[in-house]
């Protein structure tokens, strides 16, 4: 019980971060928010807005992404708070759960919709928000985990396989192969 064991009054802990570069360790549960951890004090972060977190993501500058039940959150590393919902080009009401970002600096993320029945692969390119899974014939099946190589290849792990998408085409890996 992570959560009891460091102060958390939860025992959902469902998304824990490593060390950010000033030492604080970002944890993110499924009823009570976002929390951080300076190594000697556990603080509640923006319970006033958000308190179901799905996924935290340390990017760049210490830069901090928070997907919760509804929208996205980016938290810079001066605290300033922005949120991203549909309106940005999320798909609308999903939790974003998973985010990696790619060789040339585009953020692809996995944004689920009524739970892990369905979901879209996004990308973000630092402007704007555009969902991909029509594009690469995910459409039918919710996004998990992403994983972008070096060499531009992009690894998609799907309720229905895995995907690989390399220079614009698509692989689809399953059971059956």
């Amino acid at each position: 019980d992570l959560g009891g064991q460091v102060g958390i009054p939860t025992k959902w802990v469902h998304d824990l971060l490593c060390e950010d570069s000033r030492g604080t360790l970002w944890i993110g549960t499924r009823d009570v928010g976002l929390w951080r951890y300076d190594g000697t004090n556990l603080t509640s972060v923006f319970t006033n807005k958000f308190l179901e977190v799905h996924g935290v993501w340390m990017e760049k500058e210490d830069t901090l992404w928070v997907g919760t039940g509804a929208d996205l959150w980016r938290l810079d590393g001066t605290d300033n708070l922005t949120q991203f919902t549909e309106k940005d080009g999320l798909p609308p009401n999903s939790a974003v759960w998973h985010m990696a970002r790619g060789p040339d600096g585009t953020i692809w993320m996995s944004a689920v919709v009524g739970g892990f029945a369905s979901g879209d692969l996004v990308k973000y390119d630092g402007r704007k928000f555009v969902r991909q899974s029509a594009n690469y014939g995910l459409d039918d099946a919710a996004v998990g985990q992403i994983v972008p190589c070096p060499d531009g290849t992009v690894w998609v792990a799907t309720s229905k396989g895995i995907v690989r998408i390399k220079d614009g085409k698509v692989c689809r890996f399953t059971t059956a192969d």
